[in-house]
């Protein structure tokens, strides 16, 4: 195993390749375990997008003195992964086989600025993810361990074996030693949210003559306003969990805390889970805000949830991928409607500020809570450049087109500007 898991003895020889239609497998162990640690991997996922999410990889089937068998389900992106997977995909049940990490302080890349905005790093896999299976009967020994295929294929490379009463990885959060003290700071406390280390991201409501009001990205709170005569900026603020998602907060009266939760490479190192998404969305939604599932559709642990619940009033679409697109339409075919939001997720100078802009349609006089409002009906259309305006029998982005059986409707492209030169148009 990597240097950072020498506390494992693991040692990996010939690896093993399984998958349907292969054969099974047994290995030997013979002796008392309490827990047994497997090194494993995924070799490629089972569909499209992360779609194959708790979909069926293998079994493995833990033989007992005695004669029992105990039979643990191997589920893609629950106990085994790919590697290395998209990013914010890791597994839920498994970790990875190198550790988290501090960055160092007075060195780095201008590459990595966005990054460093956090002082610590999440260990990615280097090879292997690491699940632990729990023996109900540790007094009985574990005689072999029988790997049974059910689909995509896989390699299981060590075997480790535990009959300490300790688990193996680090689940509960770091504790406070000695007699630290510790002074609480409420929101009413912070005279200026700008100086927290978190980024803060700005979206700009334009004012101009126009019903349709251009807004490059933001982030922290509604009562942080700056009008610069042609723009008005208000501050939001991000959310951020590594595995459940991303969240961008609108209209805020308060910050909706923490920011991050759940150790690196969000927060703290040592952090635990201690707030969900839909917890941060309720607090937002209770002083008026607005919730946008960030940079869609990844980390895509809870935006399903957000989406189902009716708790995320739009998604923000920042790179036009398949794994987006795929995602995206898998919702709209669910029968929920989405309203789309562009942004910058500025993380670097690689990134120009407004690289994709949200357009609402105001039907009302212009105000922030107004273009919120246009936002969460889906009067919206985003763009990087091109100003097009769009219709469906006559009904523009948020509106609904009845019908009473299958018709062939009428879609139409109507007023076009194009800053620069645009190469082709498709509608």
């Amino acid at each position: 195993m990597p240097p950072a898991n020498a506390g494992f003895p693991q040692s990996i020889g010939r690896v093993g390749f399984l998958g349907c239609p292969a054969p099974r497998a047994s290995v030997g162990i013979g002796r008392l375990a309490r827990r047994v640690i497997v090194a494993h991997r995924l070799l490629e996922p089972g569909a499209p997008a992360g779609h194959a999410v708790g979909q069926s990889v293998a079994e493995y089937a833990f033989h007992l003195a005695g004669g029992e068998v105990v039979t643990a389900p191997i589920r893609e992106r629950f106990e085994i992964q790919v590697v290395p997977p998209g990013w914010g995909r890791q597994p839920f049940l498994a970790v990875t086989d190198t550790n988290d990490y501090n960055l160092p302080r007075f060195e780095g890349s201008w590459g990595e600025a966005g990054s460093r905005l956090m002082e610590h790093a999440m260990g990615n896999s280097a090879g292997y993810y690491l699940w632990c299976w729990e023996n109900p009967h540790p007094e009985r020994p574990v005689e072999r361990i029988e790997f049974i295929p059910r689909g995509t294929r896989f390699i299981v490379a060590a075997i480790t074996t535990s009959d300490v009463d300790e688990h193996p990885f680090v689940r509960a959060a770091s504790r406070r030693c000695g007699s630290w003290q510790r002074t609480a700071v409420t929101a009413s406390s912070v005279s200026s949210w700008t100086g927290v280390w978190r980024p803060i991201r700005s979206r700009c409501c334009r004012r101009s003559g126009a019903r349709c009001s251009p807004i490059p990205r933001i982030s922290p709170a509604g009562s942080s306003v700056a009008d610069g005569g042609g723009y008005v900026t208000y501050v939001g603020q991000e959310n951020r969990q590594h595995a459940l998602g991303h969240m961008v907060l609108w209209d805020l009266k308060e910050p909706v805390m923490p920011w991050c939760s759940d150790g690196p490479d969000e927060a703290e190192l040592g952090g635990a889970l201690d707030v969900t998404l839909s917890d941060w969305a309720d607090r937002a939604h209770a002083q008026g805000g607005t919730v946008v599932a960030a940079h869609f559709p990844n980390p895509n642990g809870e935006p399903a949830v957000l989406v189902a619940t009716g708790r995320a009033d739009a998604v923000e679409m920042l790179a036009h991928s398949g794994d987006a697109m795929l995602e995206y339409y898998r919702y709209l075919n669910s029968g929920y409607r989405l309203p789309l939001v562009g942004g910058t997720d500025k993380m670097s100078s690689a990134v120009p500020v407004g690289l994709y802009r949200t357009y609402a349609r105001l039907d009302e006089e212009f105000s922030y809570e107004a273009w919120c409002r246009a936002v969460r009906a889906g009067r919206t259309f985003l763009s990087g450049g091109p100003l097009v305006s769009l219709s469906v029998d006559g009904h523009e982005p948020g509106g609904t087109v009845e019908l009473s059986g299958p018709r062939t409707v009428s879609p139409c492209r109507g007023a076009q500007h194009f800053p620069a030169p645009f190469a082709r148009s498709r509608a």
